[in-house]
């Protein structure tokens, strides 16, 4: 190769070598660029890491703080239902407890707290009852005769049917007897000792009508009791 030769193509190298310079430079920008980006979407990223496990602590003390209303609300249910089942308790008592649980623990479905209570002679709900067993009852197997737990369905997932105990229909009304006729008057002459001595007999106890078997027999018959005019 002349001298020429090798001038030429050192001319073309060099050249070659401006433009991928002027090239980068060109470039430069878009890198800068591109650079920022990463750092920006690095900067996002942690931040979105950060925001998720805020809401994960978040949502850990949420579910500890349902676990214990729902806790509570259990425990309330367990002691209303004690009272209902209190045998120092007046009928009437019972009775008007049953109504006011059934309407305050019915608020708290609006948020997600389904509480069943049971009443005596309701219609057997398989899906909201769960049957244990048949108790002396004048109602019959399709109808809730005695409770043994309340139900409930939580916004957390737990759920129970309430245990109940169907009637057998055994324990019928009976009402109370009529009042026996007074004894016929006696003949005045010679019986005066006769009437003196039936006049010393006490007079005896109108037979009443058999109690009620369960706690929620005693309910129906003070509701009946209480429709009556």
């Amino acid at each position: 190769m002349d001298s020429r030769s090798a001038i030429d193509q050192v001319r073309k190298t060099a050249e070659l070598l401006r433009k991928t310079a002027d090239d980068l430079v060109a470039g430069l920008p878009g890198v800068e660029a591109d650079l920022a980006a990463g750092v920006k979407a690095a900067a996002d990223l942690a931040q979105t890491a950060r925001t998720l496990k805020s809401s994960r602590d978040k949502l850990t003390e949420a579910e500890k703080s349902l676990a214990s209303i729902e806790d509570s609300l259990i425990k309330a249910m367990d002691a209303a239902r004690a009272v209902l089942h209190d045998p120092a308790s007046p009928i009437e008592t019972r009775m008007s407890m049953l109504a006011l649980c059934q309407k305050v623990f019915a608020q708290f479905a609006a948020a997600g707290f389904a509480i069943t209570i049971p009443a005596p002679g309701e219609k057997v709900d398989t899906h909201r009852h769960n049957v244990k067993g048949s108790a002396h009852s004048k109602h019959d197997k399709a109808q809730v005769a005695d409770v043994i737990s309340w139900g409930y369905r939580f916004p957390s997932g737990a759920e129970h049917a309430a245990d109940i105990l169907v009637g057998d229909g055994t324990q019928q009304d009976q009402a109370e007897a009529p009042p026996k006729p007074p004894p016929p008057k006696p003949s005045k002459s010679g019986i005066a000792m006769v009437i003196e001595k039936d006049a010393e007999q006490p007079e005896k106890p109108k037979k009443k009508p058999a109690k009620p078997v369960t706690v929620f027999d005693q309910l129906a018959e003070a509701a009946e009791r209480n429709r009556e005019p």
